[in-house]
């Protein structure tokens, strides 16, 4: 699968149940950290904040977004790939780095 932008990845993680928009205010300095390590342990899904607040507890003029490539799972769908073909991608993307000569 292409995703032409991050939106239309988004929109393909919130229909597969792996995207959670959290609206509570959420301190970005003090909270946000702590809950996506949570999150990052557990292979939750990626949160978007939208309600971050700074340290002055006044709300950020755009959205956090955390967790979106914290499982395999994720990483391979923004790829195009499932995750038994991260594998196969990574040993191209190697040899695309130093590939060989010809030998004629």
């Amino acid at each position: 699968m292409y995703f032409p932008d991050l939106r239309a990845f988004l929109q393909f993680l919130r229909d597969k149940q792996q995207l959670i928009e959290v609206k509570a205010p959420v301190s970005a300095c003090f909270e946000i950290t702590e809950i996506h390590r949570r999150m990052l342990h557990s292979e939750g899904p990626a949160l978007l904040f939208t309600n971050a607040l700074d340290p002055d507890g006044k709300p950020y003029d755009f959205p956090v977004l955390v967790n979106l490539f914290g499982t395999r799972q994720r990483v391979a769908w923004a790829l195009g790939r499932e995750p038994g073909e991260l594998r196969e991608l990574g040993e191209m993307l190697a040899f695309l780095r130093q590939p060989r000569l010809p030998a004629n």
